[in-house]
């Protein structure tokens, strides 16, 4: 049988620290986001170097072509160390290097060297979700694409594409903010479906002017040259489809005005939450090891699937660092509790990681100037 002081801080654990996240930290985390257990797969790396997450809707083409083929995706996912559970899951989010490899890992699979240009053309729609369903209800094709533009980053951390007009010619840029150059595979799929989606919005085909690779020019081109039937350039400085500028004119018969008020709030704060500080994220995670002892960098950083070099690289971005976040974090959850009159100072300490009621105090009078005891008099 426990004893009644292990049972009562147990209870601690789960419930004082839950309640206190919930509260006083509302403005250090939000919802958490649920990222992979990446492991040992063959093509993923464990960790991610840039600390940019992807949503799992960017996968699900690849494994709707995999399917297609008559074959059964798990393989590709066991070798990104990725459950089928785990990637269906629409809030689910995956390092960027990891969705990457899963399509080179789909495409090996089932040998098809054009696999990006097959899933690109054969769209199944709403499996981009809100966005998606932005696009649709925009009144024209140049509304509908800035409108995926604007939300990218609901999709993908570092999603950097972008729109230009040049006199007649409309250009769609494909980026990475990161600074890494997207797998072939992906550009691939991205630019036949851009033309699949405009034609399934539209209803009218359209075709290319050039498009251009950064990926080095394929073994058979032929799939390439029947899908664009436009000039191609391979190993270029960038990825890019150009298109007659008067395309973005081009009406959407189905949009409803009426519903995409609705849609883009709902964007919008989904935007927020994908766009939520990295530092946040990091507290949040600071916050869930805190009872187990002092968490370290090097436990959030696998946490979080990178490097502690990353992490400490995104932090500084922030003008923050891990022992600042966690200083914080303690100070600000240690004000919480010590007003509860519920738990003695040893407890506390407890929750807050400390090794014992000593080292707390001493924490907390660096912190604010006073002893707990002192700050708890003044309290109540």
């Amino acid at each position: 049988m426990a004893h009644p002081q292990v049972a009562r801080m147990t209870s601690l654990r789960a419930g004082t620290l839950g309640e206190a996240r919930s509260g006083c930290l509302a403005d250090l985390a939000k919802k958490p986001v649920r990222t992979g257990q990446v492991g040992l797969g063959i093509l993923a790396p464990m960790r991610s170097t840039t600390g940019c997450m992807a949503s799992a809707r960017l996968a699900w083409p690849a494994l709707a072509r995999v399917r297609a083929t008559g074959r059964d995706p798990g393989p590709a996912l066991d070798r990104v160390s990725l459950r089928a559970e785990e990637v269906g899951d629409p809030d689910f989010r995956i390092p960027e290097e990891v969705l990457d490899a899963l399509w080179v890992a789909c495409a090996e699979h089932v040998g098809e060297d054009a696999f990006g240009l097959r899933a690109g053309l054969a769209p199944s729609p709403g499996q981009l979700g809100v966005v998606e369903y932005v696009m649709r209800n925009h009144p024209t094709l140049g509304e509908a694409m800035e409108a995926g533009l604007r939300f990218q980053r609901v999709l993908h951390d570092a999603g950097a594409d972008r729109l230009s007009v040049e006199g007649e010619r409309a250009i769609l840029h494909v980026s990475l903010s990161s600074g890494r150059e997207p797998a072939g595979v992906l550009v691939d799929y991205g630019f036949a479906a851009a033309l699949a989606g405009a034609m399934f919005l539209t209803g009218v085909p359209g075709r290319a002017l050039e498009v251009a690779f950064v990926h080095a020019e394929p073994a058979d081109p032929g799939p390439w040259v029947q899908t664009f039937q436009c000039p191609l350039h391979f190993g270029a400085a960038e990825n890019r489809l150009v298109f007659r500028a008067d395309r973005l004119d081009a009406p959407i018969p189905q949009s409803d005005p009426g519903l995409l008020p609705i849609l883009e709030q709902h964007a919008q704060t989904l935007l927020g939450e994908a766009s939520d500080s990295f530092a946040r994220r990091v507290s949040e995670r600071i916050a869930e090891e805190l009872t187990g002892g002092t968490p370290t960098a090097e436990i959030i950083a696998g946490k979080l699937h990178m490097s502690v070099r990353t992490l400490s690289r995104r932090l500084a971005e922030e003008d923050t660092t891990f022992s600042q976040l966690l200083d914080h974090l303690r100070e600000q959850l240690a004000l919480s509790h010590l007003r509860d009159r519920g738990l003695s100072v040893g407890e506390v300490a407890f929750l807050l990681g400390f090794s014992d009621a000593n080292a707390f105090s001493r924490a907390f009078k660096r912190w604010t100037g006073h002893p707990p005891s002192h700050y708890r008099r003044r309290a109540s």
